[in-house]
């Protein structure tokens, strides 16, 4: 097609046109014209030929490229299908091999938190929730271990209270039958012991200097042995109303049982040569005859064991 155009141009269109400027339009003939146009048919058959040869280029690449789409459509619906397929198997990975384990385990240790420690946990799973898995049941187990040893503790516990409670009752039954005990033997031995101290000390007032020196000896035992038993199962009949009444608590000023104590000991204290000294004595809250009582005899206990 270019031969043709370019013999067209140099045959026909260059001579046709200097001669159009020489001579006019009349200076072109006939045949002239006529195998300019022939040329240029020349020409034109060149030129369809060129556009079939492009139009044929043109579908080839149309094919090549529909095909090449057809590919990378192929390509394309492969991966998604590929990427599909992996994120199926990896969910299903993910569910069989943590997902799963993890809702077991869960489970397991819900079950245990609720109280069933006897539960066991089961050890499924790959690598770390495995070890997770594992850990969580030797904390069962151990757990498991230290309720069952807090139970026979408490079990321990619940029958030595029990014991405990009997012998407390065992006790109270003991101390009740010793005060009663107390009771009635110091109150029963009040009255013979009196006759005794009595007509001893008559007998040392009337008979003193009238017999010698060893009889006066042996009824001063006498005497002194009747006052200390009496003093005695005062204190034993003071006991045994310790258990048996209780009295009122009230403020009770030490300083004045002091004085009432050293009144009450008076002959005790001046034969033992004794000074009772109290200095800042407090007010204490008590049952006044039992504080009496403790104070009576710490006094007479230091009179007593002065030495």
């Amino acid at each position: 097609a270019g031969a043709a155009a370019l013999a067209w141009y140099e045959e026909f269109a260059e001579p046709t046109i200097a001669a159009v400027e020489a001579g006019g339009p009349e200076a072109v003939s006939t045949q002239d014209i006529e195998r300019g146009r022939q040329l240029f048919d020349d020409v034109r058959v060149g030129a369809r030929e060129y556009i079939d040869l492009l139009l044929e280029e043109r579908a080839g690449a149309v094919a090549d490229l529909r095909g090449a789409t057809s590919v990378l459509r192929a390509v394309l619906i492969g991966l998604m299908t590929a990427a599909i397929a992996v994120g199926v198997l990896l969910w299903v990975f993910l569910r069989r091999w943590v997902t799963d384990p993890l809702a077991v385990l869960a489970s397991d240790a819900r079950i245990v938190a609720e109280g069933d420690v006897d539960h066991p946990v089961v050890g499924t799973g790959p690598g770390e929730v495995g070890e997770v898995a594992r850990d969580v049941e030797l904390m069962r187990v151990r757990l498991a271990r230290l309720l069952a040893e807090a139970k026979e503790r408490q079990a321990e516990l619940e029958e030595s209270h029990a014991r405990m409670v009997e012998q407390a009752e065992d006790l109270r039954r003991s101390n009740r039958d010793l005060e009663q005990f107390a009771y009635v033997a110091s109150h029963d031995l009040q009255e013979p012991l009196r006759k005794i101290a009595s007509f001893t000390q008559l007998l040392a007032k009337r008979y003193e200097g009238q017999l010698d020196e060893r009889a006066d000896q042996y009824i001063g035992f006498a005497v002194d042995g009747a006052k200390r038993m009496q003093r005695l199962i005062n204190d034993l009949l003071g006991f045994s109303r310790v258990g048996r009444i209780g009295g009122e608590v009230t403020q009770v000023a030490l300083a004045d049982v002091l004085d009432q104590v050293v009144t009450d000991l008076q002959a005790p204290i001046e034969a033992a040569g004794a000074v009772v000294v109290g200095e800042d004595l407090p007010v204490v809250s008590g049952e006044q005859p039992l504080v009496v009582q403790l104070v009576t005899n710490l006094v007479a206990n230091a009179v007593k064991f002065r030495h």
